[in-house]
């Protein structure tokens, strides 16, 4: 399920890189020499690796195959051989090849004559495209027939109780396809394709429902708690590539202005009838939290495209797709503290491409600092994790801590379920009855899903004479206090699900020790709460023993 909630996303991050490149290409061929990190700024100039064949190794800052071979220029030549001084006129003397071994200019080798092709279908493609653009769309062919073939393998594993081998439902897709068209009639088999639609369909219809709804910034305090180093050495790497040229630093801060002039622009046609609909759909709108969402992803996209003019497009790809997912799932329609999980990736990814050529420029201490950064991230994301599998699994206080129950009904919950188990045998457990009532549900229903229960709107005294549990809002709850036997009804009041309100924030004078503080022991600072949803459950004091009595019609 989590590969095919992530990959429509992935794929249409793809999709429009895949454009990006291709315009690059087509439009973009020139290179942009004042945009690139001047001369020895990277480490492709300074290590032993910088020797070998071929521009993605090479870099921006590749030498010519002249510079590469000799280090010097060639020497210009006056006139038809002809020496210079005495030796005008006369044949040159032979050279000292010791002595100007250094500076003397590489003799080029004769070019071999070019290799007739001998095929037909050679010899046809040879007089219309040469050999590197048959290599480029053969390259360009195969892997889209490779990326194909893996979407359909996925989709084909995850498909909902499959009863055709993998092979046989990628293979069905055909018949699928062919049935859209129209080709064919009936229904065709379950194959990948149609599993492929199908998740399309159910996450196109829960984003415009908006189902489970949260700000355009849902997921940057998430980020911020458990990815912090992370975040903060991506912006420092950024911060470092854009000082490496005056050309580099105009093409951040240009991405940024822009960025804050299309939501200057956007203010006054955020109700315009032609944009209403794209925004709706998106679930965005020209705030606080969409400006400050975007001053993080534009200058993502400026270091990905200034990766393309350098032919690193791997590394272009990773920060074109940390800034896709930043903002597809920020403006999806059901947001959730695990989907975070999906943005974080990515940015691992780019951070790796963006840190390396300043760290290996370093050599041996680049090294030490990689394996102490990479040390000290690693201890402090496990301190700041390893609690969401303890003692604060259920602390609302966690920021990955979504709608769960609060532990003081789970540990309820458990405690009856375990009493009922111990009289299995004279009260069967589809025998128990436990009354549901109102938002209590979910999660109960998970809880007694072994269990007799049964679900209702409302509460009623009828409930309580055949009843071993009864729970609901505290609303309705109340007024059976005071009605039902205290000698034979337990009444337990307590949240069903807690939530904690950063709001207000810290005072001022205290504002950074209360972030730490909460940052670092997940500490309330003053003035703020945990809330919930208050519910009452009434338990029997005595575990009933035997079946109920069937009533006389």
């Amino acid at each position: 399920l989590t590969i095919k909630e992530n990959a429509l996303f992935v794929y249409a991050s793809g999709i429009t890189f895949g454009i990006v490149y291709l315009l690059k290409r087509a439009f973009w061929r020139r290179k942009a020499l004042f945009l690139r990190p001047r001369r020895g700024a990277l480490h492709h100039l300074s290590t032993p690796h910088s020797a070998r064949p071929g521009r993605l190794q090479a870099g921006a800052d590749s030498k010519s195959p002249h510079e590469k071979t000799s280090g010097a220029k060639p020497a210009k030549r006056k006139g038809r051989g002809r020496g210079k001084g005495k030796y005008r006129g006369q044949a040159d003397p032979q050279p000292d090849l010791e002595a100007e071994s250094e500076v003397q200019a590489p003799v080029s080798e004769p070019t071999p004559p070019p290799v007739q092709p001998t095929g037909r279908l050679d010899g046809f493609l040879g007089r219309i495209l040469p050999p590197g653009v048959i290599l480029t769309v053969f390259g360009w062919s195969l892997g889209i027939v490779v990326g194909i073939i893996w979407i359909l393998y996925i989709f084909a594993i995850t498909v909902p109780s499959a009863k055709a081998g993998v092979l046989e439902t990628m293979l069905n897709s055909w018949d699928f396809l062919l049935h859209l068209c129209g080709q064919t009639e009936g229904r065709p088999p379950y194959s990948a394709l149609q599993n492929l639609k199908g998740s399309w369909d159910y996450w196109e219809k829960q984003h415009s429902e908006h189902r489970i709804e949260g700000e355009i910034h849902y997921y940057l305090p998430i980020l911020l708690t458990y990815e912090l180093p992370i975040l903060l050495m991506v912006a420092a790497g950024l911060i470092w590539d854009a000082c490496l040229r005056v050309g580099r630093l105009i093409a951040y801060a240009a991405a940024i202005l822009l960025w804050c002039l299309i939501w200057l622009v956007w203010i006054p046609f955020q109700t315009a009838a032609w944009l209403t609909p794209i925004t709706d759909f998106l679930h965005i709108e020209p705030n606080a939290s969409m400006m400050i969402l975007g001053l993080m992803i534009a200058p993502m996209l400026a270091w990905s495209i200034l990766q393309l003019d350098q032919h690193r497009p791997l590394a272009a790809w990773t920060g074109w797709w940390a800034a896709c997912s930043l903002f597809q799932y920020s403006s999806a329609g059901e947001k959730v503290p695990w989907l975070a999980v999906h943005i974080i990736l990515p940015l691992y990814l780019m951070l790796g491409w963006l840190w390396a050529p300043r760290l290996r420029r370093m050599g041996r201490r680049g090294r030490i600092i990689a394996i102490a950064l990479m040390l000290v991230t690693t201890v402090i994301a496990t301190r700041n994790n390893v609690y969401l599998i303890g003692k604060r699994a259920a602390d609302p206080r966690e920021r990955l801590v979504y709608n769960h129950t609060s532990v003081s009904y789970d540990e309820l919950c458990r405690r009856v379920m375990n009493e009922w188990a111990e009289h299995e045998e004279s009260v069967p457990a589809k025998q128990r009855r436990a009354y549901l009532v109102a938002d209590t549900g979910w999660p109960g229903t998970w809880y007694f899903r072994r269990w007799g229960y049964q679900l209702r709107g409302s509460v009623n005294e009828r409930m309580f004479d055949r009843a071993d549990l009864v729970m609901g809002p505290t609303e309705q709850m109340q007024p059976f206090k005071r009605k039902l036997d205290p000698n034979k009804w337990n009444v337990h009041q307590m949240y069903l699900r807690e939530a904690w309100f950063p709001i207000p924030f810290p005072p001022k004078d205290k504002f950074f020790w209360s972030l730490w503080d909460y940052y670092w022991m997940r500490k309330n600072w003053p003035k703020n709460r945990i809330g919930g949803t208050p519910i009452i459950i009434f338990e029997t004091k005595q575990v009933r023993t035997q079946p109920f009595q069937k009533t006389k019609p």
